[in-house]
Formats: C-alpha cells, structure tokens, sequence
C-alpha cells in the first residue's frame, strides 16, 4: 500500500494505491453539511445530496443506478455535519468512469426540475421511515441539549425538514451546490488498484476549469456549556434508551485523537469493556452498549448509547458516571491497558485495509482541516498504530480527561417513565 498526496487546482487529492486490489473505490468530500443549514432551509443539503448523484450528463433521462448496476459498481452517498460524501466502489477496469463519474458530480452537477421533484418524493419517504424509528426523537433531543448552531440542532427534525421541502426549488439547489461545490472545497481519493497516471491526467483534465469556492468558516463555539438532562416521552418502549454525550476540545490536528478508538475498547460492547462489565456482568442491567464518536473541524463529541428497564435508569446512569470516573482517574491497570491494546490490534489487521477504510480515513483528515491556515496533520496507519501501541497510562489519562469533560456532560434519555430532579440526582454524583 502506497499513499500520496497531491493538489490539482486547489483540489485536495489522495492517492491510495494498492496493486493487490481487485477494486477501486473514487470517493470525494465535500465540505458542507447541516452545519450551514438554518430553520428556514433545514434539509437543503440532503435533497442536493439526492440531486446530484442524478446529475451526470452519461445518465441522461434514466437513473444513474440503471447505468452502474450493469457494471456491478455500488454506488451511495451520505449527508453529514459538516460534510456530504460521494463514494462508490468497483472493479478496476471501471476506475476511469467512477472518477468522471465522481468528479462531475461534485464538481459540476446537473440540477433540473425534473429530478428535483423526483427526489424530494425519496427525500420524504426516507424522512418518513427515519422518524418512524424509536430513537430519532432521541436524536433530535440530543442535539437540542448539545448544539448552539440552527442547522445542527434541527439536523434530525424530520417534520420541519419534510415542511422545508416544499419550497426548496431547483434554482435554490444551484446557489446552494455553486456555494460549496467547488475546489478549496473538496477532497477527492482514488483508492485500491489502478493507473495512477491515468487517473492523474483525467483530474487535471477535469478539474481544470471548475467553479472557484472558498468557505469562510464563521463558526468556533458550536457546543452548549454545561451538565443538561432532557426527557422525551414514548409510550411504545418497553425499555428506556439512555444517551450519554460529551463535548471535548479535540480536533483533528491533534495527533491523539485517533486513541478515541482505543477509549472505546473501555466503555464499547467489546468483552474487555470496563463500562461492560459494570453494567452488564456484574449488575445485570443492559444488553448492550453503543458507542459513537465525531471529529469534525470544530471540535469533537463521543455518544454513550444503553438501554435499560425503566426501574434501572438511576442506577445505570450512576454506574455509568462511577465507570468513566475511574478511567479519568486513572484506576485501572497498566496490566489491562496491555489487554486493550491487543485487542486493539486485532481489529487494526482485521479491518484496517479495506479501501473503504482507507478513503475514510484519509478523506476525514483532510477535509476535517480544510480550512486550516498551518498545514494539515495527517497520520498514516502505522503511526496509528503505533502511537497507540507506545501510549503510556499517564498519557492516556490525560487524554480521557480532555475527552470526558463530567461537567459539560449531556443526558437525554426516553421512555414511558421520567425520573423527578433526576438532572439534581446527576449534579450529585459528577
């Protein structure tokens, strides 16, 4: 495996080569998201996210699957915070034509009316079953208690997205994409078995006269301040889903912010969970345990997610806090940090090399420090690793301390029953 960074015309773009490869994936990102979405127009980004994967002049009137399903490429595209992604993966012989593929619609999308109109019908019905799953209010109240910024507080109010859609035109697509759909704005990589010549020619070939993009970056205080707990009423659950977010001044500059991998070995559903074997082994009291973490250019956020029987809530929610206090303080043994960090490993040589992985990896790094005035920091796998594998305890309590900050703590939890001054309750125990 060989990586290689190079710009063409403002454009950020990775090279992972890889010659033992049968695939090559083409995935690009574009720096925008529900970050720059507001009240008015919450959900613009997820309809020109649908729009412009229709938006290849190859495809003509007919959907852009019927065109790469006879090829057998999979195809897909995602909305994020801060970012929209356009990826798809096939066999090398079709590198070329993922890459035009890719890089028009990135670059310079067809937005007519007629697919407008079409997609808004998908968007809704893909709004329709989001909001019929149980814990999208759980979501939505989530980010209520964590953001600052409209259009990541509204980023899972499916109602008011359903009720944007109805205005949102086809000319209001167009500024939206010449807004952010440009270079300075994009990271483009190639990742798996392919002609690196070739593919360097047809970016400069394709990328030579695009539209000229440079977002200024108006936000640096997105997150709420404090320990805030939220309830959301749901009379169907038999069970109360419980989520745990934190808020840390991480960004992804910083060279150990990839041992957030290595904390979720202590708090995951993994056997050498800590968090686990609390809650689980010993006390009997969840199933399960869900961890998500986020870095985006502003900052970073990790979710604890536990579902518990609606007598439990007090004392998950205790035994939880009673967990992460030991890991930022520091009680645990050296002797288990050498158990993680196997554990750790076998999921580096079992996951790590994948192109998926690799366009991820790469892709989130960039586009994390797009607007970075200094020069982006980026890690290959092996100093990953091997930051992890030489990670002292010391060093790793001081991270799990700017990682778990108890007192900015959010707790928003759902169910049939709520708790009375459960927030005093929490305030007592933090």
């Amino acid at each position: 495996m060989k990586s290689e960074f190079i710009v063409i015309n403002n454009y950020n773009i990775v090279l992972n080569l890889n010659k033992k490869s049968k695939t090559t994936m083409v995935e690009t990102f574009v720096s925008n998201g529900t970050i720059h979405e507001n009240k008015e127009n919450a959900g613009i980004s997820h309809l020109l996210e649908h729009v412009v994967t229709e938006g290849w002049k190859k495809c003509g009137s007919k959907p852009c699957t019927d065109y790469w399903k006879k090829k057998g490429v999979l195809t897909n595209a995602s909305t994020g915070l801060t970012n929209i992604r356009y990826y798809m993966e096939g066999l090398n012989k079709y590198t070329l034509e993922m890459l035009d593929y890719i890089t028009s619609i990135s670059t310079n999308p067809i937005i007519s009316k007629s697919r407008t109109g079409k997609e808004k019908k998908a968007v809704t019905n893909e709004l329709l079953i989001h909001s019929s799953q149980p814990f999208t209010e759980l979501y939505d109240l989530t980010n209520k208690l964590l953001f600052k910024i409209e259009g990541l507080i509204h980023q899972d109010d499916t109602k008011l997205q359903i009720k944007n859609l109805k205005h949102i035109g086809e000319d209001t697509l167009r500024q939206w994409a010449k807004r952010f759909y440009g270079a300075g704005n994009i990271v483009i990589i190639v990742t798996g078995n392919f002609n690196k010549s070739r593919v360097i020619s047809l970016l400069k070939r394709k990328l030579k006269k695009t539209n000229t993009v440079r977002v200024i970056p108006k936000f640096s205080d997105i997150f709420v301040q404090g320990m805030e707990v939220g309830f959301v009423k749901n009379e169907t659950l038999d069970n109360t889903n419980i989520v745990f977010t934190f808020h840390s001044p991480l960004y992804q500059k910083d060279p150990e912010i990839f041992f957030i991998d290595f904390f979720k070995e202590f708090v995951g559903s993994g056997i050498s969970s800590l968090l686990m074997d609390e809650l689980r082994e010993k006390r009997k009291l969840i199933y399960n345990i869900e961890v998500e973490s986020n870095t985006i250019p502003y900052g970073t956020f990790i979710s604890i997610f536990i579902s518990t029987k609606n007598k439990h809530i007090k004392e998950v929610i205790v035994n939880t806090i009673k967990v992460l206090k030991q890991l930022i303080n520091g009680r645990f043994s050296n002797e288990y940090m050498d158990y993680i960090k196997k554990t750790y490993l076998v999921k580096y040589y079992s996951s790590c090399f994948n192109n998926n992985y690799l366009s991820d990896f790469y892709g989130m790094q960039y586009i994390n420090q797009i607007y970075s005035e200094e020069k982006s920091v980026i890690l290959s796998l092996e100093d990953v690793r091997n930051n992890i594998l030489k990670l002292s305890k010391i060093d790793f309590i001081l991270f799990v301390k700017r990682l778990i900050i108890l007192s900015n703590m959010k707790i928003a939890y759902q169910g049939k029953v709520e708790v009375k001054n459960l927030k005093k309750f929490v305030s007592n125990h933090i």
